[in-house]
């Protein structure tokens, strides 16, 4: 497949952080106040699902399975929720995507905007409609935020003894898996990108670990 993976990077990195503003707005936590770290996490998502969708031709179903973990995994870093909070947040975040997108590609196809093939393909018209969707969830959460709608909950609750140890071995063991992956499609690459992955990962949950202490 014949992808421009630097137009893939750029437009999955920018709706990867609208899908961050929706979480955090969403949720009554100020997403201004996390820039770099959802920076560095939206940068990081494009290149785990190119070589999920792309290089490797992975199964469909398994990028959402791995969009939730990783949304959860970071939520759970950045906002020091407790993990059951964070796989809801991201799982409702992951739902708010794909209805904000099925919306738009069939307004758009209807409008003989974009083509339902070329999107599917990874071509101008996925980047246009990854464009779209990026600002119109940071708009839609950034205003919701202003006007004081949203969820609020006590995020203490859930929250079990050695929560953070039991997550970092669950890191641990998804990019080991994942590199096993990776590494049988691309040795190089799959070993670049999962080490720099895995240890800015660890290091959220390091930093998380301390702050506890």
């Amino acid at each position: 497949m014949n992808v421009d993976v630097l137009g893939y990077i750029v437009f999955g990195a920018i709706e990867a952080a609208g899908i961050f503003a929706i979480m955090f707005y969403g949720f009554r936590f100020d997403a201004k106040l996390y820039y770099k770290e959802i920076a560095v996490a939206s940068i990081l998502f494009p290149f785990l699902t190119y070589i999920i969708r792309v290089e490797m031709e992975l199964h469909p179903i398994v990028y959402p399975f791995v969009s939730v973990f990783y949304f959860t995994f970071f939520t759970y870093s950045i906002l020091r929720a407790p993990a059951v909070w964070s796989l809801i947040i991201s799982s409702l975040a992951n739902i708010v995507l794909f209805v904000a997108q099925s919306f738009l590609i069939v307004f758009l196809v209807a409008a003989d905007v974009i083509s339902f093939e070329r999107v599917t393909s990874y071509q101008s018209d996925a980047f246009a409609l990854q464009l779209l969707t990026g600002v119109i969830l940071t708009i839609t959460g950034n205003r919701m935020y202003a006007r004081g709608y949203g969820f609020s909950f006590p995020f203490h609750v859930f929250r079990w003894k050695g929560e953070n140890r039991w997550m970092i071995g669950i890191i641990l063991a998804w990019f080991a898996a994942l590199s096993i992956l990776f590494v049988r499609q691309n040795l190089t690459y799959g070993l670049v990108i999962a080490t720099v992955m895995l240890f800015l990962l660890l290091y959220f949950a390091i930093r998380k670990e301390r702050s506890e202490i």
